[in-house]
């Protein structure tokens, strides 16, 4: 094929007579903006205005035109170009296309699994389970440029720095607790650092929690003695009442026998009615 078969024979020409023009817009646009306006002078500069405006308005319509004249005979040819040749091209280079990717698709194919067969072998050999740490982990892009030696050292390097990781771990105090970070970040150093953290996070705990109890503890040892010295201090100060005492227990004499007299008493009146009732009183019997 030859860029002959597309030929111009004649480019449109468009007489312009723009740099003559331009001297006149010039002359009009200083002159336009010279003017003062004022009061008494805005209605002559906005009439100004409107004229230049009414010329740009005339001179873009003349410019829309030209541009239509110009661009409408490439616009056919445009769309017969695009039906006679770049539609059959862009077909042809889409279906080649399809038919490279279905080849290289299956040859990727092969090469993956070839290397993931190579990442459970190498895996084992580790003692390094591909249940829990599958191929997918290693993060290894599988391309047809890229060599199954490349990719093979490139899950030797990832196994090998687990592999390490994972004996570290074996021999840490808190080793499951590490391995159980280590799943998630796959990174021996990070998952260390994670539970020595958390660890040290209980402790610090720990020990505010003890510093709280202590806390407590003192707060209500004084709260009592506070309130022991507060009644005892009430307890002085209160008036002082006499207890009252118990009555004497009367001592029970031996009743003493009764005994008889026989007398005569002389006496005035007055003194024998007194002797009567001295012996009722004192409970002497007479007949």
């Amino acid at each position: 094929m030859s860029e002959e078969l597309i030929i111009v024979k004649q480019l449109p020409v468009i007489e312009e007579h723009l740099l003559n023009l331009a001297g006149k817009i010039d002359q009009q646009v200083e002159a336009a903006l010279s003017l003062a306006c004022t009061d008494s002078t805005v209605n002559d500069v906005k009439k100004v205005r409107a004229d230049l405006n009414k010329q740009f308005a005339a001179l873009e319509e003349q410019r829309r035109a030209v541009k239509s004249a110009v661009l409408d005979p490439y616009d056919k040819f445009e769309q017969i170009y695009g039906k006679c040749v770049s539609s059959k091209f862009k077909m042809a280079d889409g279906s080649l296309k399809r038919k490279i990717d279905d080849v290289e698709d299956v040859l990727r194919d092969q090469k993956e699994a070839n290397v993931r067969e190579y990442y459970m072998e190498k895996a084992a050999s580790l003692y390094i389970s591909p249940t829990e740490i599958p191929f997918e982990r290693a993060c290894i892009k599988i391309t047809l440029s890229a060599s199954e030696k490349s990719l093979r050292e490139a899950c030797d390097a990832f196994l090998g720095r687990i592999a390490a990781d994972l004996a570290m771990i074996e021999q840490h105090e808190y080793r499951d607790e590490i391995l159980v970070e280590f799943r998630q970040s796959l990174s021996g150093s990070q998952a260390v650092t994670a539970v020595l953290n958390h660890h040290r996070q209980i402790e610090e705990e720990r020990k505010r929690a003890a510093k709280r109890t202590e806390a407590e503890a003192a707060a209500q040892q004084h709260a009592q003695e506070v309130q022991a010295a507060v009644a005892q201090q009430e307890a002085l100060s209160a008036p002082t009442e006499t207890a009252p005492q118990e009555a004497p227990t009367p001592v029970q004499q031996e009743a003493e026998p009764t005994l008889k007299a026989t007398f005569t008493a002389y006496g005035t009146r007055e003194q024998l009615g007194g002797l009567k009732n001295y012996m009722k009183e004192n409970g002497i019997r007479y007949e």
